[in-house]
């Protein structure tokens, strides 16, 4: 009797190949955003920073002013802000004129997909989509 010899092909077929790249694509894309929102929040973090900063400054401006009021040019405040790569400035202070939220400091996040991130005299923050992008979900607000 003769032996049939079967030849060993090691390798991947081309179905094979495309599942696994299918599922790596899949796999990507459902973690994708959950890093863009990380990146987004420790950039948010820096706005959060720079508005406690104006926040204490606005208090200490109101305290000392004849008036009682917070400053309407961030000139007028003693602090001062170091360059952002991530928020423009200078920021804005109150603006009697937006009473919405009474924010007593706003500053605008540069880039695409931009927003602005506000704080009121009780220290809360909140954030307000230009254009109605994801972008405050992204940073946590």
């Amino acid at each position: 009797m003769s032996q049939i010899k079967f030849k060993n092909n090691a390798g991947f077929t081309l179905a094979e190949i495309i599942t696994v790249i299918i599922i790596v694509g899949i796999i990507a894309s459902l973690a994708l955003p959950r890093f863009t929102g990380t990146f987004e929040r420790m950039r948010a973090a820096e706005g959060v920073q720079i508005l406690t900063a104006l926040l204490g400054a606005q208090k200490t401006f109101k305290f000392e002013s004849p008036t009682g009021a917070y400053a309407t040019n961030p000139n007028q405040l003693d602090v001062t802000i170091d360059r952002s790569s991530n928020f423009l400035l200078p920021p804005t202070v109150a603006n009697p004129a937006n009473p919405v939220n009474n924010p007593i400091a706003s500053i605008r996040r540069s880039g695409t997909g931009g927003y602005w991130l506000q704080i009121n005299e009780n220290g809360t923050i909140t954030c307000a989509n230009a254009g109605g992008n994801p972008s405050c979900a992204q940073a946590g607000y």
